[in-house]
């Protein structure tokens, strides 16, 4: 394998390679994916959002974080009927742990959702985007492949550019 093949995005591609070495020699890694989350629907809960095990790097050191599944907040992450908003997904970093923050909803007639801003300290996974059309999202009970409900997954594809 040659690593001038590997696409801009990869991480092994030449210059994400080159910084990474870079940052790991000098200890200044803030964090960074180094594999893909895979955002879904939950499989043991259909109102939690699924990540598959990655592997992320961090002051030179790469940890691997199990798969796991994680639920919305009750009544903050509520969307009204005929309402959109984008949900990233992302991982604390002082103790790996999973959180959504959601963005500004919009109405889906007037103008796109926009994802909101990765907290400080946190590694972004990727983002879920839920229409509503028919009946509100109640972040606690509605399942995420409710008919009422487009949702998409976007997962981080930049892996290791920040």
């Amino acid at each position: 394998m040659k690593f001038s093949d590997l696409k801009s995005k990869h991480y092994l591609h030449n210059s994400n390679l080159k910084s990474l070495l870079e940052e790991i020699a000098n200890g200044t890694t803030a964090g960074k994916l180094l594999s893909n989350p895979t955002l879904a629907i939950g499989s043991v809960a259909n109102t939690k959002v699924k990540t598959s095990a990655f592997d992320y790097i961090k002051n030179g050191v790469i940890k691997t974080v199990a798969g796991a599944e994680t639920a919305f907040t009750a009544t903050t992450h509520d969307l009204a009927d005929g309402y959109e908003a984008i949900y990233v997904l992302s991982l604390k970093l002082a103790n790996e742990s999973f959180v959504l923050t959601m963005g500004t909803a919009a109405k889906s007639s007037e103008a796109s959702a926009v994802a909101p801003a990765t907290p400080t300290g946190h590694l972004k996974l990727g983002e879920v985007k839920i229409a509503t059309s028919g009946a509100a999202f109640d972040a606690t009970t509605t399942a995420l492949n409710a008919e009422t409900l487009t949702v998409t997954y976007a997962n981080k594809t930049d892996i290791f550019n920040f």
